[in-house]
C-alpha cells in the first residue's frame, strides 16, 4: 500500500495512504470525513487530524495539478463541488505523503513543505530498567531495607535510592546505600557505594 499521493492521483471511499512503518493512515471515511490515524488505529479516540466533512458526501480526495490537495463532495470534481481544501493552488506542489513520524506533509517540487497536518508524535519514553536498592546499617553488614526500583534514568534511580536510605535509617543515622542494575534477588547484598561512617566496606560485589 502507498504511502504517499503523487499529482492528479486520489483517494476514493474507503481507500487510503499509508506510512511506511505501518503505524499512520490517511482515510476517505465511508461518512465523507478524510481522516488522519495515529498509533492507536482506527478506533474511537484514534484520530489526530480531519477535514470535519463527516455528513457531508465526501467522495474523492485528489491532488490537482495546480498543487491543491481538495476534498470533492458528491457532485464531483465540479466548480464548486469541494468542501476542503488545503490553500495549496500554484505553489508547485507535487506530492501528499503520509510519513512515518505521523504527520501528513504537501511537498513542493524543490523538496519544502508547503502544507502540513503537523500531527508529529513524540517518540515513546525510552524503556525502564530495573535497579537494586538496599539500605544497610552502620555496621555495613546488616540490611535494614531492599527494594527494586524502575527508572529509565540511572541517575533518578540513584537518587531514589538515596531518598529512600534517610527515609528508613532517617537523615542523621549513619549507614550506607547498595545500588546496582538488575531486579532484586532474594538475599541479595548490594555493596555500598556511599558509606557514611563507622561502615565496614568489606562487602560482596554487587551480583549484575
Amino acid at each position: 500500500m502507498s504511502s504517499s499521493l503523487k499529482t492528479e492521483q486520489s483517494l476514493g471511499v474507503e481507500q487510503r495512504i499509508v506510512s511506511d512503518n505501518g503505524r499512520y493512515q490517511l482515510v476517505l471515511q465511508s461518512d465523507g470525513n478524510l481522516v488522519l490515524y495515529g498509533l492507536e488505529g482506527r478506533v474511537p479516540g484514534g484520530a489526530t487530524w480531519a477535514t470535519g466533512t463527516d455528513g457531508q458526501g465526501g467522495t474523492l480526495a485528489v491532488l490537482q495539478s495546480d498543487g491543491n490537495f481538495v476534498l470533492y463532495g458528491p457532485r464531483g470534481r465540479v466548480p464548486g463541488g469541494a468542501l476542503w481544501g488545503s490553500g495549496t493552488d500554484g505553489q508547485d506542489v507535487t506530492s501528499l505523503v503520509m510519513q512515518n513520524d505521523g504527520n501528513l506533509v504537501l511537498y513542493r517540487r524543490d523538496g519544502s513543505a508547503a502544507w502540513a497536518t503537523d500531527t508529529v508524535e513524540p517518540p515513546p519514553p525510552p524503556p525502564k530498567q530495573a535497579y537494586c536498592c538496599n539500605v544497610f546499617k552502620a555496621d555495613g553488614r546488616t540490611r535494614a531495607w531492599q527494594k527494586t526500583l524502575y527508572s529509565s534514568s540511572e541517575a533518578e534511580a540513584y537518587t531514589e535510592c538515596l531518598r529512600l536510605k534517610d527515609y528508613v535509617l532517617g537523615p542523621d543515622q549513619p549507614g550506607g546505600i547498595g545500588f546496582g542494575r538488575g531486579v532484586c534477588s532474594s538475599g541479595e547484598l548490594k555493596k555500598p557505594e556511599m558509606l557514611l561512617e563507622n561502615v565496614d566496606p568489606a562487602l560482596p560485589e554487587c551480583d549484575r
